[in-house]
């Protein structure tokens, strides 16, 4: 690929998981069709990709900080903590599209693209921190031609073989925490999944990313519906779920609260979205 064609735009911003894939042009008259991918007859530009990953807020902003959530109940919550350790990214090639008919060096490393394949993979498993808008070098470092992306995927797994020494996500897949108040008083809840699960985001329609100029989509997860799926403030309540002096581990309890984490992976999973971003 033209190295001139590898523009990286670094953009800050994106656990709902969010993935920012930003396209990047040049005004070389000479470059072709550079690094983009193209089949044979079609040229597609000259953009370039690059990805992160994030929560959104409400407004399905990137998140950056803590983020304000609601139990099923209504209970105010802020997740101030949320990490993730993320096995493999893949993203969809455009209709009829297969890896075979791609351009030679269209994709390269560390994006893998196989024969007969409809889809690019990244292999390189990785921890991110979804309220961060900074991506992890895993990211930075994997760059794809601008398409007509409309469906990703991102499998959570627990980070035992790339997870740093000491991290929770060695055992985990999702490693969070945040704080309300109940009866008066300021508590903090913890939560820790370990579970396995391909989470799949979809865009509405075509995101019109121009193919020779600067443009940014966004891959995000819904924090927000994961805890409209828990009734903590219930739990409490009722005694399934009980504090450990001003912190409750949220797990799976007694009661109606006896599956409140298969509730999370669930939503966890199904909360992805892909979308063009303005800013």
């Amino acid at each position: 690929m033209n190295t001139r064609l590898r523009m990286r735009r670094r953009v800050a911003g994106l656990l709902g998981l969010a993935v920012i894939v930003t396209a990047c042009g040049t005004d070389d008259d000479d470059a072709g069709t550079g690094g983009q991918i193209a089949t044979e007859g079609t040229n597609t530009g000259n953009g370039v990709v690059s990805l992160s990953l994030n929560a959104l807020t409400a407004e399905g902003a990137p998140a950056e900080g803590a983020l304000p959530v609601a139990d099923a109940d209504g209970t105010a919550l802020s997740l101030t903590h949320a990490r993730a350790a993320v096995r493999e990214v893949r993203l969809q090639l455009p209709d009829g599209v297969r890896c075979d008919a791609l351009a030679a060096g269209t994709i390269e490393a560390p994006w893998v693209c196989e024969a007969g394949d409809d889809w690019v993979r990244l292999r390189t498993g990785f921890v991110v921190d979804l309220l961060d808008p900074t991506p992890p070098a895993a990211l930075t470092e994997a760059e794809l031609p601008s398409l007509d992306w409309r469906r990703a995927e991102v499998r959570f797994q627990d980070g035992g073989d790339f997870a740093p020494a000491g991290d929770p996500l060695q055992d985990l897949t999702i490693d969070a925490e945040g704080t309300f108040e109940y009866q008066g008083e300021a508590r903090r809840f913890t939560l820790g999944l370990d579970f396995s699960a391909d989470a799949r985001f979809d865009s509405a329609g075509s995101l019109e990313l121009p193919a020779d100029a600067a443009s940014s989509l966004l891959l995000g997860l819904d924090a927000a519906a994961w805890f409209a799926t828990l009734p903590l403030t219930a739990c409490l309540d009722d005694g399934d779920l009980e504090f450990s002096g001003d912190v409750v581990e949220v797990t799976d309890g007694k009661g109606g609260c006896s599956d409140v984490e298969g509730a999370l992976k669930d939503a966890i999973e199904a909360s992805g979205s892909l979308r063009r971003r303005e800013d």
